[in-house]
């Protein structure tokens, strides 16, 4: 906040090229959290029901942040054949956590998926500067694919990510979303759950 009036030192804040309205941070990314979300990624499965019940926590904690939500997703990974999702999909893996131990029936979609990642991407989490986000974000929307836009159409999609850094993972989620035809959603129907933000 500055002189009274919210700041955003995030470049995607302004940049008319943002296809997502607004993220919703469970925590800062440092510390227990920071850990966590690494051991999850290295094979520490039982983080997944850890994040699963701090997600449902906060979103039980503000129910204002799915009021008018119509699907809540992971951000989508790319999955080959014959592997499972544990151990391979640690954002959906949260989610599948989270639809079993969710008592108030938020609209979780897991299975079939509304989008999909079709192949590997390098990963965000590789890069170290802007224009190395960005290439891989362009990558990301090139192998995103959302196999029945009717089941997106006129919704209002939540995307949950285990860390926000740039924003360029859930803008190329969001900015397919929205490509994928007449009626799909809007910028102001997409947003993001995640449960960290880093800063780099």
């Amino acid at each position: 906040m500055r002189s009274g009036e919210l700041t955003c030192s995030n470049r995607l804040c302004s940049d008319p090229q943002r296809a997502f309205e607004w993220t919703a941070v469970v925590g800062v990314k440092a510390g227990t959290l920071e850990q966590g979300v690494l051991r999850l990624k290295r094979g520490a499965y039982g983080w997944g029901m850890i994040f699963a019940r701090i997600i449902l926590g906060h979103l039980y904690t503000h129910p204002e942040l799915v009021d008018e939500v119509d699907a809540i997703i992971p951000m989508p990974a790319y999955l080959g054949p014959q592997q499972a999702r544990k151990g391979n999909d640690h954002t959906g893996y949260v989610i599948e956590r989270a639809i079993l131990e969710d008592d108030e029936d938020l609209p979780f979609v897991l299975d079939p998926p509304l989008i999909e990642k079709t192949r590997a991407t390098p990963r965000m989490r590789d890069t170290t500067s802007l224009i190395e986000r960005q290439i891989a974000a362009h990558e990301l929307y090139a192998a995103l694919h959302v196999p029945d836009p009717a089941r997106v159409r006129g919704r209002r999609v939540m995307v949950y990510d285990d860390v926000f850094t740039a924003g360029s993972s859930l803008n190329a989620v969001a900015m397919r979303l929205k490509a994928s035809g007449p009626g799909g959603p809007t910028g102001d129907h997409i947003g993001g759950i995640v449960g960290g933000e880093g800063y780099g």
